[in-house]
């Protein structure tokens, strides 16, 4: 389980909005105020994540929860979104270097743009494939359990 501290920012209705800051690289590192890096993070506000769950835990206004992503879930979609279109990449500029090697295909550029075509044909193969598995795979974050 990926892991997050929230609190309770709202409860109505049987529902509870928490709320949790979004962290940067930057934000637990020993060295932050001496890094240009940090430097330059401290500057930037930082990002609240917003969410609604069902009150099944019967919280208040100011309890902390833990919520999470499972792991597995999360990587299947990181895998398919970034290897998809790498493949498609990969396997049609192979092909149009094949084709240029049999002489079948004439113009070098032609694998540039027949590769590009494999990576965006992957593209929408992985954007399908996660959107007949949004109902397998639940991304949807949890509350894991009040922290006292």
């Amino acid at each position: 389980m990926i892991e997050e501290i929230a609190e309770v920012i709202d409860c109505r209705n049987g529902e509870v909005t928490v709320q949790s800051k979004i962290k940067n690289a930057c934000s637990g590192c020993e060295q932050k105020s001496t890094c240009a890096s940090g430097q330059v993070a401290s500057a930037i506000p930082q990002k609240k994540l917003t969410l609604a769950f069902e009150n099944s835990l019967k919280l208040s206004v100011g309890d902390k929860v833990l919520i999470g992503i499972p792991e597995k879930a999360l990587l299947q979609t990181a895998a398919t979104a970034y290897l998809f279109p790498l493949i498609g990449l990969l396997l049609f500029s192979g092909i149009a270097q094949w084709l240029i090697q049999l002489q079948i295909l004439t113009f070098e550029p032609f694998v540039i743009i027949v590769g590009c075509i494999g990576g965006f044909l992957g593209y929408k193969l992985a954007k399908l494939k996660l959107k007949i598995q949004e109902s397998r795979l639940n991304l949807q974050p949890k509350i894991i359990r009040k922290i006292a």
